[in-house]
């Protein structure tokens, strides 16, 4: 299925890159003064943006490129991803409650690979607000203690760096948040979404060996949770 979706997505580029320069040839030839064609010109150019978006997008699940591992504080990573919608944020007047556990270990990412993750999780709660909604954005350390082979006096921990990103909108209706990892599966194909942000983010955090999970809120809203293994490491006694 992976090498069909990039044999298509490799045929369908170039065609819709053609069509793309031919509209951009005639809205700027001189001779377009309609202003219904010029419309109609507007919608055809959005039409291939969206579709090269999809493009892009399955190529993404299909190939995706290596990772480049690098130890990275995630509450900074966080930090960028917001100003990287910070825009997106103000437009809409959302309020961010930051919730930074500090003293995180540095957990081992692609740093823009896992900037990606975040933005388009921050994106999709935006999406499901009204204007003046809350983002409320934690970070949290967890271990698992496990006794040490051979050994009485020693325990292991499996550390987790866990993210939650948590909105006040709308919620996934339930028939739908099941299958919210599928490909083009959403709940906002009506404002132009292809339904495989959520399927990258998995992807992503599979390469990562990490997990997400989304969830509604009783309060209204969703709560996404992100999780990152940390390396193991020895506990004297079984203590931290």
């Amino acid at each position: 299925v992976s090498q069909l979706a990039a044999g298509v997505a490799h045929e369908v580029k170039n065609p819709l890159a053609i069509i793309l320069q031919g509209v951009d040839f005639l809205k700027n030839s001189g001779g377009m003064q309609d202003p219904t064609a010029l419309g109609v010109l507007r919608s055809v150019t959005d039409a291939v943006q969206r579709a090269d978006t999809i493009i892009r997008g399955l190529l993404e699940l299909s190939r995706p490129e290596p990772l480049k591992l690098r130890l990275e504080d995630v509450n900074a990573v966080l930090e960028t991803s917001l100003l990287l919608v910070k825009n997106s944020m103000d437009r809409n007047n959302i309020h961010v409650q930051k919730q930074w556990q500090s003293g995180l270990p540095k957990v081992a990412i692609d740093r823009g690979k896992i900037e990606q993750v975040f933005i388009n999780l921050f994106m999709n709660a935006v999406d499901a607000m009204e204007p003046g909604g809350r983002l409320i954005l934690r970070t949290q350390w967890a271990g698992r203690e496990t006794a040490a082979a051979g050994s009485q006096s020693s325990a292991q921990t499996q550390d987790r760096v866990i993210v939650e990103i948590e909105d006040t909108g709308c919620g996934i209706p339930e028939q739908v948040l099941s299958k919210v990892f599928s490909p083009f599966v959403t709940s906002k194909r009506a404002r132009g979404g292809s339904g495989l942000g959520l399927p990258i983010v998995r992807n992503i955090m599979e390469m990562h060996k990490g997990t997400v999970q989304i969830e509604n809120v009783k309060s209204g809203g969703i709560r996404v949770t992100v999780v990152f293994p940390c390396h193991k490491r020895k506990i004297p006694g079984g203590s931290q």
